[in-house]
């Protein structure tokens, strides 16, 4: 049975009556298609039956902020400004769960996820039956989550008509502790995470940072870095690139570039000039320009401002200058300024790895 997710084909009294009878539904999301019924002990056995047997505890949604503190033992002062940013929306927090809660909602740690979606008739749903709901994608094991209920294969009695909104899961970050540590990287940026929280998160084993240099025309300043970067951190899990503004598309990097950085051991003849693109800005963790109008550049392609870090302010400089024409002596002052930021660099970078 596929209902319209509008107030129009199903009311909101016809999902309640379908929550309350068991059933498990599927509904779009601001993150991926996903499926639910009301919290209880029997909605896990449903939901495990229809993943094939998952094991690991499903995440909860509710309508608003008191229906999951009902849920939790604590709720840190540092997310508030987070949650009021970004719930409704695609970040899932993991707390200290209450006793009594069903284990399939409750990890071997005692603690559970909650999440509030950006999906206005689940919310009311939710508040008129007064329960929160058990959520997981609608997907098998192994499968990519839909982001519509055109690509659900699950077999489920009643799913809502809509595409998700996002199609990326949400950010899952557990804040049972005093520093956020990301679980899972999604449609929130971990380093809007930290800015907002004013805590320095901490990113768990299996997330791989991405990191962008910008300059000019690719050839010169952000390859160092980016070069410089990968052998420095070579142990860290971190997918780093760079981009020139000009559109310069498959050049190498400049002669005296190559020769500066092979008295330092970084090769750079594998290097091919790319040129800036949205989806190189939507790709990126944390973006690192070496000017101001690199900056700019970056969010007029739409950047979300919190992944941003000027390169040329980790050294106090208004820019890093560009060594494009000059001798080699210039080449490897820029090389040294781009040795010290990435220096300084490293070191916070290790300090979100390792507790």
């Amino acid at each position: 049975m596929v209902g319209d997710s509008s107030y129009g084909a199903m009311s909101i009294e016809e999902l309640v009556k379908f929550f309350q009878t068991g059933k498990v539904v599927g509904f779009p999301t601001d993150t991926v298609y996903g499926m639910g019924c009301l919290l209880s002990e029997d909605c896990v056995a449903k939901l495990r039956e229809l993943k094939k047997g998952r094991e690991k505890p499903f995440a909860v949604f509710v309508p608003d902020v008191d229906s999951a503190k009902e849920l939790v033992e604590e709720f840190p002062n540092y997310i508030n400004s987070l949650i009021k940013k970004h719930w409704p929306g695609g970040l899932t927090l993991i707390f200290r769960a209450k006793k009594g809660l069903p284990p399939g909602v409750v990890s071997s740690e005692g603690k559970i996820g909650i999440r509030i979606p950006d999906f206005p008739p689940l919310i009311e749903a939710m508040k008129r039956v007064g329960s929160p709901v058990i959520n997981t994608s609608a997907n098998l094991p192994g499968e990519v989550p839909p982001v519509s209920h055109k690509d659900v294969r699950v077999p489920l009695e009643l799913m809502l008509k809509g595409d998700s909104k996002g199609g990326i899961p949400s950010t899952v970050v557990d804040v049972s502790g005093e520093r956020p540590v990301i679980i899972r990287m999604g449609a929130v940026k971990v380093f809007e995470i930290e800015a907002i929280t004013g805590k320095t998160i901490l990113l768990s084993e299996g997330n791989v940072l991405n990191i962008l240099y910008v300059c000019s025309g690719n050839t010169c300043r952000s390859p160092m870095a980016q070069y410089h970067l990968s052998y420095c951190a070579r142990d860290l899990p971190l997918f780093i690139r760079s981009c020139g503004t000009l559109g310069f598309s498959g050049s190498p990097a400049t002669e005296n570039a190559i020769k500066v950085m092979e008295e330092i051991g970084v090769n750079l003849t594998a290097h091919r000039s790319t040129p800036i693109s949205r989806e190189l800005i939507q790709w990126a963790d944390l973006i690192l320009p070496m000017e101001p109008v690199h900056r700019e550049e970056v969010l007029s392609l739409g950047a979300n401002p919190y992944t941003i870090l000027p390169f040329y302010e980790i050294i106090d400089l208004e820019k890093i200058p560009d060594p494009i024409g000059k001798d080699i002596e210039f080449y490897r002052e820029v090389r040294d300024l781009i040795v010290k930021g990435n220096r300084w660099l490293e070191k916070h970078l290790r300090e979100r790895f390792n507790p």
